[in-house]
């Protein structure tokens, strides 16, 4: 999801500022250079704007809340430019510029790193299905086309009593050489790309896989002896289970990712409610408060399902 209308999009030099001053506390996702909000935050930030030749000063503020994925890309300066904090930018050395989040091209084209404001992890993860599916594999198929018609063009102008192999020259060759050199880049690009979509396909999973074993932890605490026996009012050892809810209770606070923070912190809410239940001896309000921290599990759970993963198993629950 993009920021709100008319915010600036979020240079990485103002993330590091923020990131300096505690105003915003971020987490690499899985080695990558994707983060993590971690905690709720409001930065700041001061720029400049040029209007009708005129430069007038700005503040905005952000709001990055806990979950929030911050995806890390490279857009050119002049959609960023700062009239007055970049004034001079194209005459700065390459250290210089990588200290502001900047690069320059051989043509002289200067890019900045940019963080990218997106919502939720399926957000994320289909971010990046679309980038290699939809951008590149089908250029990568329209190049491969192109080549096969080039060369046998090429072939057709070649006397077959000349070398097999022979490489086309002049135009075709020029051509053939250009889209090779393009099916390169993106192969190149595919392999940078590759271990972001791997690390949302094993954040996904992950979340997937902690969320049932949570619910499984509560579900046997539910069916356990010692509360069988407190349902029936006979004296139950419970420091043992409450020990076991504390444990799933933190493991929670390591899944503070969109789309299941919400549903998380109602699930940390019962937890906390079955507890205090627990140490008043009230069993039947235990049972409900661990029921519905269960149910707010089970949400979670399935928020983490795209739409057709969601179809499908409707569908299968109605065969």
């Amino acid at each position: 999801m993009a920021l709100k209308k008319g915010l600036p999009a979020i240079q990485a030099r103002w993330l590091w500022d923020w990131q300096r001053r505690d105003s915003v506390r971020v987490e690499s996702l899985l080695g990558t250079r994707v983060l993590i909000v971690q905690e709720n935050g409001r930065p700041s930030k001061t720029y400049h704007r040029e209007r009708d030749g005129k430069v007038t000063k700005e503040t905005v503020r952000y709001w990055l809340g806990q979950g929030i994925i911050l995806v890390p890309r490279w857009d050119l300066l002049d959609f960023h430019c700062d009239p007055v904090t970049d004034e001079g930018v194209k005459s700065l050395a390459l250290n210089e510029l990588k200290q502001r989040g900047m690069y320059r091209l051989k043509d002289g084209t200067i890019l900045v790193l940019i963080y990218q404001h997106v919502e939720d992890t399926l957000h994320f993860q289909r971010q990046q299905w679309h980038i290699r599916l939809e951008r590149y594999a089908a250029e990568l198929q329209k190049i491969s086309t192109l080549l096969a018609e080039i060369e046998k063009r090429a072939l057709t102008r070649i006397s077959l009593r000349k070398a097999p192999g022979i490489e086309p020259t002049g135009e075709l060759g020029r051509l053939m050489r250009h889209y090779q050199h393009r099916r390169g880049e993106i192969h190149q690009i595919l392999v940078y790309i590759a271990p972001r979509e791997r690390a949302a396909e094993i954040l996904v999973h992950t979340l997937r896989r902690e969320l049932q074993l949570n619910q499984k932890g509560i579900q046997g605490i539910l069916s356990s002896k010692p509360m069988k026996d407190l349902l029936a009012s006979v004296p139950a050892p419970i420091e043992g289970m409450k020990a076991y809810l504390v444990k799933i209770y933190l493991n929670l606070n390591q899944m503070k990712v969109r789309p299941i923070v919400q549903p998380l912190k109602l699930a940390q809410h019962y937890l906390r409610g079955a507890l205090g239940a627990l140490d008043v001896g009230e069993p039947g309000r235990v049972v409900r408060q661990l029921e519905l921290a269960t149910e707010n599990l089970r949400k979670a759970e399935q928020s983490l399902q795209h739409p057709k993963e969601k179809m499908t198993r409707l569908q299968s629950a109605a065969a």
